[in-house]
Parts: structure tokens; sequence; C-alpha cells
């Protein structure tokens, strides 16, 4: 199994989900809120859309497919 497929598995498990997500979050925040800074005009503006996309990530990360595995 490939990392990716590993770390998507580890999102997917109840147990490592936590732990996971954290080492998401971690690994693409600051990437993420740079590339969304650009589209809107305030810090605290940039902070909620980071957020609600985080938190969206999280609710959906057990429908993910793992795509990466057979790449």
């Amino acid at each position: 199994m490939t990392p990716e497929a590993l770390f998507i598995a580890a999102l997917k498990d109840e147990e490592t989900r936590e732990a996971a997500f954290t080492k998401l979050v971690q690994r693409y925040k600051e990437r993420l809120y740079f590339h969304i800074r650009r589209m809107v005009i305030s810090h605290e503006d940039a902070d909620d859309v980071l957020q609600e996309t985080f938190i969206k990530v999280f609710m959906l990360v057990t429908h993910l497919y793992n795509t990466v595995a057979t790449l």
C-alpha cells in the first residue's frame, strides 16, 4: 500500500481519524490559507473559510474513495 493509501485508510478509521486529520490540517492549513486569502479581502474571512473547509473535509472524510492506491 502506498503512503497516500495508508493515510486515507487512517482518515477513514474511527480509531485513527482524529490523529490523521490533525496531521492533514497541519500539513495543508498554511498553503490553503494563502490560497483562500487571495480570494477574500480580510484575514478574518480567510480564517472562517479555512475553518469551514476543514469542517467539511472532516464531515465527508468517510466518503473518500481510495483511488490513490490504484494510481
